[in-house]
């Protein structure tokens, strides 16, 4: 997924402003993506959301034994989201190469938007963000920061969508990094799935020193 060439690009811009780069390999069709929330019915560190339009609480929220019987329709309609795909077998060579190249914390979460069905509220993360388009497209409109040093606690702000400055039009195997504190909100074109890889606690000195030319 990630190339030595596509750690060049962030190794400048890592920490400072967003970036899209092009193109990745990974590929969840729908049918994928519903196989992975039914398996997550083994796994124990998994969790199934399920969300209304354009709301940041969950409407329905738990294991995926609880949300299975709804699953179905839900994707037809709502914003699913799968946390925490890193403890799942199919990403553990994917979570460990991001977490070789740029140490830290990872996670790995899964997003399915039904054709036109708008995600949360404008927000940021406390966290740098690798957005990586899987299926179908998604408009992604981003403002700056608006603290020196963002907290981790972030209420969303529904007013930042007249301030938002860059807008990136992600489709197939396009790949977003989208600094810690970059208010952002995406609105998906069709029936749209992304991956969300969370970074936590990267030294910009380290990845520059790691990638600088010899």
């Amino acid at each position: 997924m990630l190339r030595n060439d596509h750690i060049q690009q962030l190794s400048k811009i890592w920490h400072t402003v967003p970036q899209k780069i092009s193109r990745h390999h990974l590929q969840i069709n729908p049918k994928r993506f519903l196989e992975l929330a039914q398996s997550l019915c083994q796994q124990p560190n998994g969790e199934v959301e399920i969300f209304q339009k354009g709301q940041d609480r969950a409407w329905l929220k738990g294991p995926p034994q609880k949300t299975l019987s709804i699953l179905h329709q839900a994707l037809l309609t709502k914003l699913v989201v799968i946390r925490q795909v890193q403890h799942m077998p199919e990403f553990h060579s994917l979570t460990r190469t991001v977490q070789d190249t740029f140490g830290g914390l990872v996670t790995l979460n899964l997003y399915h938007n039904a054709s036109m069905n708008s995600g949360f509220p404008p927000h940021y993360d406390p966290h740098n963000l690798l957005i990586a388009q899987l299926c179908g497209s998604k408009v992604w409109r981003l403002a700056p920061p608006t603290q020196q040093y963002p907290s981790s606690f972030n209420p969303n702000h529904p007013q930042k969508e007249s301030a938002f400055t860059n807008t990136f039009v992600l489709n197939e195997g396009d790949l977003l990094y989208i600094p810690w504190g970059w208010w952002h909100k995406a609105e998906p074109q069709e029936t749209s799935i992304h991956m969300s890889v969370g970074i936590r606690n990267m030294p910009l000195f380290e990845l520059k020193a790691q990638f600088a030319p010899k």
